[in-house]
Formats: structure tokens, C-alpha cells, sequence
């Protein structure tokens, strides 16, 4: 099955971001009204200290907002949850992922854990990675109650990204992925997201998956500052997922530490206008009726 993953998206009301692009959210490259959408949205979230997006739930860092520095690494665990439909009687679909870019830029790099939940089959999970502004790839199947860790890291002296993750409840899960970044610049955003991936053609987004909550803990980050700490230890974003249509997400607020959070989803909300922005695929076979 293809998904699209990526970038945030901006409400025409509100500052917003993408994660998985829905043209980015896809493999799709941003069109120019997209690429300004972002950007705008980049330049007046910069101010502000929570946001909403049709596809993003969350913390986000950017260079903007932490003395023009690109980060180096992001990390954090979790532990899946277990999904079920949302809203609807079609596919549903949750993404709980950390990475670097993606905020306000084209170029994504995140690793993470997918649900897919629809009535009448069996809920599917598992682990995936994505870079560039490519497809998202499959690492291995994934059961909820899992304890994952994730990071990415920037090398600016190879030009490389690490992707890493270590399922901890599953020994033979353990990856480390090293795309090169080419002549791309330093990234620009950190972010700690649980997402709505968008349809194959990422022209919209899935109808959230009902996960409940899940918390991320150990959330750190590095600038090239270097600056080193908590989510709290520097200048963050909070992202609330408000669809147009189906579940919302809330981003609940930050430990006294700054190195966890929850993101709760909750009834369908009022609709509200959207503008749409870039992406990446994936691609996953069917899951097994029960």
C-alpha cells in the first residue's frame, strides 16, 4: 500500500508546518504556492509559541528560532500504541517518528513506527525510515506495547545522516541508516511528531488512526552551537493536529525537564479550511483479515 509522508501543513487561519508531506507527504516535489505556504508558515510560527496542523501533532525546533544554528542530532523513545479506526470506515493511519527537516524545508530525514487500523482487518505496525524527499522504506513489522528509541544525527563534515533505531522489545530490530545529504544545506528543524500520513496520490491526508496517547521521553537535541539539552532547552514549537474532517491530536504540555510529552487524540472537530504542502511514499503490503 502507498502512503505519502512528510512535511506540515498551515490551516489558512493559523501557523502550522509538515511533517510527512503530503507532497511532500509524498514523492512529490512542493509546488510553488506549497513552498510559499510553508515558508509563511515558517516565518509566523517563528513568534509563536503553538501552532496547529491538518497532519502534524507535536514539539518542533527550528534554526530561526535558536540563533540561526542547524541541528546535528534529535532523539527520543516511546512506546507504540495500540491503534484502532478512527472516524469513518476507511483506512486510518498514525505515524510516531522523530527527525530533522521537514518543518519549513522540502528535505526530510525521519525514523519511526506506522499504525494502519481499519474495520474489518487486522491493525498493522511497523518500523520505517525516510530521506530526502523520496519514498519512506519498511524496516520491519512492529507490535504495539514495543519500546523503541529513535535518532537522527547530521555529520556536516561527511555530509552524512544517521537513522537509528533499536526496537528494545524485539533484539533482532536494531537498524542504522546512513543516507549521504549531497549539496543540501545543514537542517534547519528538529521535530518529536505523531502524524496523519496522506493518500498515495498526496492529495489528502488519512483520517487519523485512534491511538489514544502516546508519550516520547528522553526527547533531546544538538545544535551546531553547539547548544546540547531537553526539548525546554531550547527555543520549541508546540504543533496540535486539527483536521478538516476526523480525530484531532493534542500535543500535551512538557515535563518539568523538558524530555517528555503526550500527544492525546480527541473527537472529531469543528472543519476548518486548509492549504496543502509537499511529500514522501511508502510502500506496505496488506494487512490480514481477521
Amino acid at each position: 500500500m502507498l502512503h505519502w509522508f512528510g512535511n506540515v501543513e498551515e490551516l489558512s487561519s493559523h501557523n502550522v508546518k509538515s511533517v510527512f508531506t503530503v507532497r511532500s507527504m509524498g514523492v512529490k516535489a512542493l509546488s510553488a504556492l506549497a513552498v510559499a505556504a510553508v515558508v509563511a508558515a515558517g516565518a509566523r510560527a517563528a513568534s509563536a509559541n503553538t501552532i496547529t496542523s491538518p497532519n502534524w501533532s507535536g514539539y518542533a525546533l527550528t534554526s530561526a528560532n535558536n540563533n540561526n544554528n542547524a541541528f546535528t542530532n534529535v532523539s527520543a523513545t516511546f512506546v507504540v500504541p495500540t491503534v484502532t479506526p478512527g472516524t469513518g470506515t476507511g483506512l486510518s493511519e498514525a505515524a510516531f517518528w522523530v527527525g530533522l527537516d521537514g518543518y519549513s524545508s522540502q528535505r526530510i530525514e525521519q525514523i519511526g513506527v506506522i499504525a494502519e487500523a481499519e474495520t474489518g482487518y487486522t491493525s498493522y505496525y511497523y518500523a520505517f525510515y525516510a530521506t530526502g524527499a523520496g519514498a519512506a522504506n519498511g524496516i520491519a513489522q512492529v507490535l504495539p506495547g514495543d519500546n523503541i528509541s529513535v535518532a537522527v544525527s547530521y555529520n556536516s563534515s561527511t555530509d552524512k545522516y544517521g537513522l537509528y533505531i533499536d526496537d528494545t522489545s524485539r533484539p533482532g530490530i536494531n537498524e542504522t541508516i546512513t543516507p549521504t545529504a549531497g549539496t543540501n544545506p545543514a537542517p534547519s528543524s528538529a521535530e518529536w511528531i505523531a502524524e496523519a500520513p496522506a493518500n498515495s496520490t498526496g492529495t489528502q491526508f488519512y483520517p487519523l488512526a485512534n491511538f489514544g496517547s502516546v508519550t516520547f521521553t528522553s526527547a533531546s537535541a544538538t545544535d551546531s552551537g553547539p547548544a546540547s539539552g531537553t526539548i525546554s532547552a531550547f527555543s520549541n514549537t508546540e504543533i496540535n493536529l486539527v483536521p478538516t474532517s476526523g480525530l484531532s491530536a493534542n500535543t500535551g504540555p512538557l515535563s518539568t525537564d523538558g524530555s517528555s510529552f503526550t500527544v492525546t487524540t480527541v473527537p472529531e472537530p469543528a472543519a476548518l479550511g486548509l492549504m496543502s504542502v509537499g511529500g514522501l511514499a511508502i510502500l506496505f503490503g496488506r494487512r490480514k483479515r481477521r
